[in-house]
């Protein structure tokens, strides 16, 4: 039988004793497996809520890239899953093999131009609507409403 193995100083137990939440722990080599892997632990709870332990699940690294060959995507495609340090921990390219560089940039950033000329068109399409609406009042009124003030006059008997 194997001497047991200790999690207690692994990140993923630690965060979830912190924070009594679930934790994700980056890339290494699984203690009892060897394995590359990516750790997830939830900490246990006893009748009167005190964290007891932590349940821990490791992702294989090795499954995670051939369930990736599995996903059809069109050719060029890439798949790169990161830790939270920049890691590569899974990586699949779907068609010929080409070099690719992978730039990081903040979403804010990113779309910062789109979400500005998003913000510019729908104050354009409010304020059409808006002289849209305007206009259909001013149309109700002046076609619409003054003929039916005329019939309503003349259709009153005389001396009403």
């Amino acid at each position: 039988m194997k001497a047991p193995v200790s999690i207690a100083d692994c990140d993923y137990f630690l965060q979830a004793i912190e924070t009594g939440d679930f934790a994700v722990d980056g890339y290494q080599i699984g203690r009892i497996t060897g394995k590359s892997a990516i750790t997830f632990g939830y900490p246990l709870r006893d009748v009167s809520g005190q964290t007891d332990g932590v349940v821990f699940a490791a992702l294989d690294l090795a499954w995670l890239s051939r369930k990736l060959t599995e996903i059809p995507l069109p050719e060029g495609t890439t798949i790169t899953i990161l830790d939270s340090h920049g890691t590569v921990l899974a990586h699949h390219l779907a068609g010929p093999n080409t070099e690719y560089v992978t730039v990081g940039i903040p979403r804010s950033v990113a779309y910062a131009d789109i979400d500005a000329r998003f913000r510019k068109d729908l104050l354009a399409l409010f304020l059409n609507v808006l002289a849209v609406a305007g206009l259909a009042w001013i149309g109700t009124r002046n076609f619409v409403l003054r003929s039916l003030d005329a019939l309503t006059v003349a259709a009153k008997p005389p001396g009403c």
